[in-house]
């Protein structure tokens, strides 16, 4: 096989990144390979699908296959894509280069499981309702997209409700130079299968362990969070939060402010005295909180939650489109607020992805097609009517209303009080 390594990535050969309902991809930003089901096949079969083969091949053969497209699509705008970043990390932290971990990969693309990373969602179990998540990925959301679907109209097919909760079978052997291990959901630190797979886990000193969770719980039936992790090589705990106070608590469901900076404050004391534990926080942005950036920001520097703000990761909400920012005729005002903002960011970390989500929204196609595989930036011509529905739905379902931060939305909530 000739190699032109200029479109390739260390990601697809070792790496497997899994989703509750059967769903896989070659990354967190990659399109759905589509012809895998890990509902019906392994993990360790499921690696080597026909279109997981084919990417394989095409990455070797410096083709663009459309399952990465978004990472081409954001090195042909001149922003850092993920492939670079995990081509950078697996050569700067592991050792790993892209020939290491092709040098086995047969003719058709096959290649025997020896994964590096896992990135594994195995559980749609959840303790809390965000609102721009759904069924797939919380529990939660079962009984208001059922009333949701039923209001509206909609088939209410109960195969698209189902509590997801299933070892994704993965052999010993594959795992055995596994270095980082990526579990999400669902809520990682509510569903038991997570716990269960943990424990398997034999050579927890060689691995470096990413817990995503929205840190409302420290310990879980006969689990102590702390003391079932502890003896990997390293813990980060990856928090979500969408916002603080009222707001955050509008946002999301099942969120207390209150008790959230208690949990903070307990595993400040804990990283103190165990350096193995530390902490990161993810801010999902949306339409919801896309001017509440830097206030989170701010609050997180005065309560101390942060050493650096190299701990915050922005990651802005594409799907659902009806969230997604770019679709609500704000560019402007979203350029000026994150462009003016730009200065109280001390790390080149989080500067960075700030410019990338500032790229994405001056250099958005709005014209592309959502029912087309080629949109990969959550570009709707409906969405504002769809937000104006899930909204007033949502509202009422859940007795809320819009928080005084949000009244620059009432705009596109039509025939509502907010």
């Amino acid at each position: 096989m000739n190699k032109d390594l200029k479109k390739a990535c260390v990601l697809p050969f070792s790496l497997f990144n899994a989703y509750p309902h059967g769903i896989a991809r070659a990354c967190p930003m990659s399109d759905i390979i589509k012809d895998i089901d890990t509902t019906k096949t392994s993990v360790d079969e499921s690696f080597n699908s026909n279109d997981y083969k084919k990417l394989r091949t095409d990455m070797l053969n410096g083709i663009e296959n459309d399952i990465c497209k978004s990472c081409y699509n954001m090195e042909k705008w001149g922003s850092e894509s993920y492939r670079e970043m995990a081509n950078y990390a697996y050569l700067n932290d592991l050792n790993i280069t892209i020939e290491d971990v092709i040098k086995d990969v047969e003719e058709d693309g096959f290649k025997n499981p020896n994964f590096i990373k896992l990135d594994l969602r195995p559980s749609n179990i959840c303790n809390f309702k965000c609102r721009t998540c759904s069924s797939d990925y919380s529990t939660k959301w079962i009984e208001e997209e059922k009333a949701y679907d039923e209001e509206m109209g909609f088939s209410n097919d109960d195969k698209n409700y189902e509590v997801i909760s299933k070892p994704f079978g993965i052999s010993t052997d594959s795992i055995k130079n596994l270095k980082e291990i990526y579990i999400a959901g669902g809520e990682s630190l509510y569903m038991e299968e997570m716990y269960k797979f943990l424990e398997t886990i034999k050579n927890k000193g060689d691995i470096k362990l990413s817990v995503h969770t929205n840190f409302s719980i420290l310990k879980f039936k006969k689990y102590d969070v702390f003391k079932l992790l502890k003896d990997f090589r390293q813990t980060i705990f990856f928090i979500s939060i969408d916002g603080t106070e009222e707001l955050g608590e509008y946002i999301r469901t099942g969120f207390n402010w209150k008790d959230f900076c208690k949990n903070i404050e307990i595993l400040l004391e804990i990283e103190k005295v165990n350096s193995k534990f530390n902490h990161q926080f993810h801010f999902t942005s949306s339409i919801l909180n896309i001017f509440h950036f830097y206030d989170f920001l701010s609050l997180m520097k005065q309560k101390k939650f942060i050493k650096s703000d190299e701990q915050i990761h922005f990651f802005p909400v594409r799907w659902p489109t009806w969230y997604n920012s770019i679709n609500f005729d704000m560019k402007d005002e979203i350029l000026k607020y994150y462009k003016d903002g730009l200065d109280m960011i001390e790390s080149d970390f989080l500067k960075d992805q700030i410019k990338n989500f500032i790229n994405y929204v001056d250099n958005v196609d709005m014209k592309q097609d959502m029912k087309k595989s080629s949109n990969v930036d959550g570009v709707e011509s409906n969405a504002q009517e769809l937000f104006s529905k899930v909204t007033k739905f949502g509202n009422k379902f859940n007795k809320t209303k819009l928080p005084k931060e949000l009244t620059y939305l009432k705009k596109f909530i039509k025939d509502t009080n907010g």
